[in-house]
């Protein structure tokens, strides 16, 4: 039996703390475009959870309690106002992909060099200046893409990572074409609708 909530597009403005009593949640929580300034402390109960897609609302924080989420393997959190991850994210043990595009992301917590699993990271449309110290530390990073930041320099450490098949930085000033690995789109022009169907075919 799987485990989906879809709530998306509700314009639910707000999530209850009852939410995190749903624990049996093990497959899917769509809360994109629902006009969400915050989520629930109790977001982190949902330990089983391998999927969240909390995309497209007006967070500026995401609940440091996210560390919790020990099963969780993709988070979308693109199109918000986050200007920081919580030091919690580096729990997510097991997370393999990790949407962040159209945020104003400056940095990633050092705890972010915890995340061995990551293969996916899109920073795409976000403050960047410099790629984020904890890269350099995720051994399965495959596919980054850092397109239309303001990053001055690029280190040549993060091409030596063994899982290493390329970024995009199209847009930066730092982005010579030699550098640039432009067939990881990221796939964040799709639609929320879509985006739901793969991820329920991924998990099935």
């Amino acid at each position: 039996m799987r485990h989906v909530l879809n709530l998306w597009p509700e314009q639910l403005g707000a999530v209850p703390d009852e939410l995190g009593d749903l624990t049996s949640l093990s497959d899917c929580l769509h809360l994109h475009d629902n006009d969400l300034r915050e989520l629930p402390d109790s977001l982190g109960k949902l330990t089983r959870l391998r999927y969240l897609d909390v995309g497209e609302n007006d967070l500026t924080v995401l609940p440091e309690s996210i560390g919790g989420m020990s099963g969780l393997i993709e988070l979308r959190a693109q199109h918000n106002r986050l200007s920081a991850l919580p030091d919690g994210i580096g729990d997510c043990r097991e997370l393999r992909e990790l949407w962040l595009r159209g945020n104003v992301i400056e940095d990633l917590p050092s705890s972010a060099a915890a995340l061995h699993q990551l293969r996916h990271l899109d920073l795409r449309e976000n403050s960047l200046t410099a790629l984020p110290e904890p890269l350099a530390g995720l051994p399965l990073l495959r596919q980054l893409d850092v397109r239309s930041n303001h990053l001055v320099e690029l280190p040549d450490r993060i091409v030596e990572l063994p899982s290493w098949r390329g970024w995009t930085c199209a847009g930066t000033p730092a982005c010579p074409p030699r550098r640039c690995w432009t067939s990881c789109t990221g796939g964040g022009a799709s639609s929320g609708r879509d985006r739901a169907a793969r991820a329920e075919r991924r998990h099935r």
